[in-house]
């Protein structure tokens, strides 16, 4: 497991196998309509499938041809709460963070009081170093009652007062985020990253014991028993190092994870 690359990010975009079918069944129907104007219901319908496109390639990665579906929406539905927030997510997947400043306080306008919509403008401000805006946004969020990131919003909490040099508000953050979903993994990393900074490793132990029994992907149960062998190398205690080194090498026995283990162990035994 990697260290998470800076925020917890948009709101996930989830598409099922059914939906792809459907989506390109609905292009291929498209194909063959009349070039004459259409009527408003089936009008409708074709910006609606314009909006799953534009999904389905946000889904897959590809911003860039996410982009071009969903302005091609847009024009259509210009206050689609939805349409806005996928554009924000496409603008900063391509690094255009003032762009998804900008769509994102238009969404914004639509629905002031929208909780994911000021957690991802508290992600826009903190691309762009404004962290006093950032904080604000992010505070805002966690007073929507019907938000349901926000274990997310207080992880990008931390990391805004990680910044700032506010350890204690970061470690209060942290601990917000896992009272309020204690399978938040992202928060356990960051909690055993701020306690190894002091060499509290009994406390980068908790935090990392806590965490596992939440992986449920072998590579990232791997990665954190890497990460938590390496805390027992670190304070002396080899002997429950080795169990977590030898348990990687069967999770992930192909990866570079499994290849320092057996470097790790070759040394111990």
């Amino acid at each position: 497991m990697t260290q998470p690359d800076l925020l917890s990010r948009w709101s996930p975009m989830q598409r099922g196998l059914t939906a792809m079918i459907l989506l390109l069944a609905a292009l291929t129907m498209l194909g063959g309509c009349a070039k004459n104007r259409l009527p408003s219901k089936e009008a409708q319908f074709k910006n609606r499938v314009m909006i799953d496109k534009g999904l389905a390639y946000l889904a897959r990665g590809n911003a860039r041809m996410a982009l071009r579906s969903l302005q091609d929406a847009r024009k259509k539905d210009p206050n689609n709460l939805k349409i806005l927030s996928a554009l924000g997510q496409c603008y900063d997947l391509l690094g255009r963070h003032q762009q998804a400043l900008k769509i994102l306080k238009a969404a914004l306008k639509v629905d002031p009081e929208n909780g994911q919509i000021h957690h991802d403008l508290g992600v826009a401000y903190m691309r762009l170093d404004r962290l006093a805006d950032a904080e604000e946004a992010l505070t805002r969020a966690l007073t929507d009652p019907h938000f349901q990131n926000a274990a997310a919003a207080n992880v990008n909490r931390a990391i805004l007062y990680r910044r700032q040099g506010k350890k204690r508000e970061m470690a209060r953050a942290l601990e917000e985020a896992l009272n309020v979903n204690p399978a938040h993994i992202p928060a356990y990393l960051q909690l055993a990253e701020f306690y190894g900074e002091f060499d509290r490793y009994d406390k980068q132990r908790h935090y990392l014991s806590q965490a596992l029994p939440h992986a449920d992907d072998p590579q990232e149960r791997a990665a954190l028993m890497e990460r938590l062998a390496n805390v027992f190398l670190k304070s002396g205690e080899r002997s429950e190092a080795l169990p977590l080194l030898k348990q990687i090498i069967k999770l992930a026995p192909q990866s570079e994870m499994a290849e320092r283990a057996r470097k790790k162990i070759t040394l111990l035994e």
